[in-house]
């Protein structure tokens, strides 16, 4: 009988920590994805409601050129910009190692607009609430389908807006660099060589936005590849002009490279071959 009511009590306190546990598990996962919503909207009120507010308490992430820190002072502006930003984001693989009932380890899969990280926290229970110590965020800025989606945008919008004449629209799709440069055969007639670069291709753009009218032409895109690697994409594809019949009346092979710049992708180099 002894032995019966012992092993009774030891499935009792089982049963209790695991029901503990198992509430603990979800609260930190509603606390993590609370701090990221909060983060990307920029409601700084509820983000510093799940994070310790303590000199030791940090944030790290890496970057396409190495990796930054933040410490518990940074503001949510300071981390992500200006433009709040609705965020939904996606938990996978979630582990958890508690050391004691108000202390915890937590990894994680992130997925935000289908971008992957790798994220770590750690987290203290604090008057019952479990509150983020650390965190690291491990992204990957190589090929994946956000970023695939995301250069795609870029030549798309300036395709569209150089034949709506949306002068402005299609340079914000162009990186300022000194380097940048264009290449096809026309700008032989308006410069004398086939490319531009640097100042000369500003001041071409320059005095070409101001005549630019709406082609009434569409486009469409074929044979499209892209490859990413960190800050630098290249793409290669096959364009198509259409007129408002849809008759072809142009094709070209088209290349662009682009580099990643803190407002997102922008075209570095253009080039232009004709085809029949």
């Amino acid at each position: 009988m002894k032995t019966k009511l012992i092993t009774l009590a030891l499935l009792l306190i089982h049963a209790a920590s695991f029901a503990q546990t198992a509430a603990d598990e979800a609260a930190i996962k509603t606390a993590v994805v609370q701090e990221t919503k909060a983060a990307y909207a920029l409601r700084q009120a509820e983000h510093d409601a799940v994070v310790i507010d303590k000199a030791t308490a940090f944030r790290a992430s890496n970057n396409r050129s190495g990796y930054q820190v933040f410490g518990s002072d940074a503001t949510l502006t300071s981390v992500f910009g200006s433009k709040p930003r609705e965020v939904n984001p996606r938990l996978e693989n979630v582990t958890f190692k508690f050391y004691g009932p108000n202390a915890a380890f937590v990894t994680y899969d992130q997925y935000l607009y289908d971008k992957p990280s790798k994220e770590v926290r750690m987290m203290e229970k604090q008057n019952g609430q479990w509150k983020i110590g650390h965190s690291v965020s491990l992204w990957d800025y190589n090929q994946n389908k956000f970023e695939e989606d995301a250069v795609r945008k870029v030549l798309e919008t300036e395709t569209s807006a150089f034949h709506e004449a949306k002068g402005d629209l299609l340079r914000a799709q162009w990186s300022t660099k000194p380097y940048a440069e264009r290449q096809h055969a026309n700008l032989q007639a308006a410069l004398g060589v086939p490319y531009a670069k640097g100042d000369k291709l500003t001041s071409f753009a320059d005095a070409y936005m101001k005549t630019l009218k709406p082609s009434g032409q569409t486009t469409r895109m074929s044979d499209y590849d892209v490859h990413i690697s960190g800050a630098t994409a290249w793409a290669t594809f096959t364009q198509e002009r259409l007129d408002k019949a849809g008759v072809i009346v142009a094709k070209q092979r088209e290349i662009r490279v682009l580099e990643r710049e803190p407002s997102g992708w922008k075209i570095v180099f253009l080039g232009i071959q004709e085809m029949k």
